[in-house]
């Protein structure tokens, strides 16, 4: 799981990083939306990047606010930060 983590992240992080949209039928809008920033949330939390995990969660809540579980994955990074 840590593994499959570690390479999600980075293959997100890379997707984030694309600044040239051609505007071919792998990048519709939803593609820039809340779904590649919900997985690097994810992905940042389990390999302990609890920081990382709270900003890509909140950015995957300026597209979906009302979504419950985002809201609780950002709690779930609250809380680590709160620890630490």
């Amino acid at each position: 799981l840590l593994k499959f983590c570690q390479c999600s992240f980075i293959k997100n992080q890379k997707c984030l990083e694309k600044t040239k949209r051609y505007y071919s039928w792998l990048e519709r809008d939803k593609a820039w939306a809340e779904g590649i920033y919900d997985l690097l949330g994810v992905a940042y939390y389990w390999v302990g990047r609890y920081k990382d995990s709270y900003w890509a969660t909140s950015e995957a809540l300026k597209f979906d606010p009302n979504n419950e579980r985002l809201k609780e994955n950002l709690n779930y990074a609250k809380e680590k930060l709160d620890i630490l």
